[in-house]
């Protein structure tokens, strides 16, 4: 699907039928989401994959310099300058078989979580302003208020993020984008856009930490690929040193230093 100024001769827009592409600047990729939640009527799953990054659900040892030893990293740094074909594994019949079996044990095929040693908020805070997650902590609380305690619990542990890449059954989809618009927008209203560009997209972080509470909130035990994601140079997440092509990264990668003076418990 297209989104913001991109098209192309017979991709779908997301300024079409009941839409919100006109919030793209905010909501970016999720304007997709909003479009296929909407829009979408006949599909048994649905599942959406970032610009650059991708399950991988198929593994193909061209495209890491390393042993091939899957389970060994949950994300994977690809320059596709050197493997522009990429793509082509994505849509290849292999791949689209081995989606239909692992759906038939499972109701969502998602990603690896990344994980950090500080709470939500501390890692938050690290990159973004603090007042789109207090309000969005909030409009989780009125939304779920018997998940008040299990909220509360996931702000104060160990952070992790999940990026929005998935493919889900269609209740489950449906159920999910019902519940995610709802709170987002509540949020983006009380919020507005008050930031740079960067940060006036703040609606999309919110997502990453969304998506492994939701899991957790409906007992929804996904099944966990390694992500792809497209660099057109290699390099660390952390210093942003240069790293050879087939790097990977582990559960635990990430930034981790720690934000002197701020508890999660001043959320409420």
């Amino acid at each position: 699907m297209a989104v913001g100024n991109y098209s192309e001769p017979g991709v779908i827009k997301d300024n079409t039928g009941d839409n919100i592409a006109h919030l793209n600047p905010y909501y970016a990729e999720f304007t997709t989401m909003y479009w296929a939640w909407k829009n979408a009527k006949d599909y048994d799953a649905i599942g959406f994959y970032h610009y650059r990054r991708y399950l991988h659900v198929v593994h193909h040892e061209e495209y890491f310099q390393w042993d091939g030893k899957i389970d060994k990293g949950s994300h994977y740094q690809i320059d596709y300058t050197k493997n522009p074909d990429f793509l082509q594994n994505v849509v290849s019949d292999e791949y689209k078989s081995r989606i239909i079996d692992m759906l038939s044990a499972t109701e969502v095929i998602t990603g690896f979580p990344m994980r950090f040693d500080v709470t939500v908020p501390q890692q938050w805070i690290q990159h973004h302003p603090i007042d789109p997650l207090k309000v969005f902590f909030e409009e989780l609380i009125n939304y779920y208020p018997h998940r008040e305690t299990l909220i509360t619990s996931f702000f104060q542990q160990f952070g992790q993020i999940q990026w929005p890449v998935f493919i889900m059954k269609r209740d489950v989809f449906l159920a999910f984008a019902q519940e995610l618009f709802t709170i987002l927008h509540r949020v983006f209203q009380r919020i507005g856009t008050p930031y740079d560009a960067y940060n006036n997209r703040y609606l999309c972080f919110l997502v990453e930490r969304y998506l492994p509470l939701w899991f957790i909130m409906q007992r929804i035990n996904p099944s966990h690929v390694p992500t792809a994601t497209f660099f057109s140079h290699m390099h660390n997440l952390q210093t942003g040193d240069p790293l050879p092509p087939g790097t990977t990264f582990g559960r635990q990668s990430g930034t981790t230093h720690v934000v002197p003076g701020y508890r999660a418990e001043s959320f409420r």
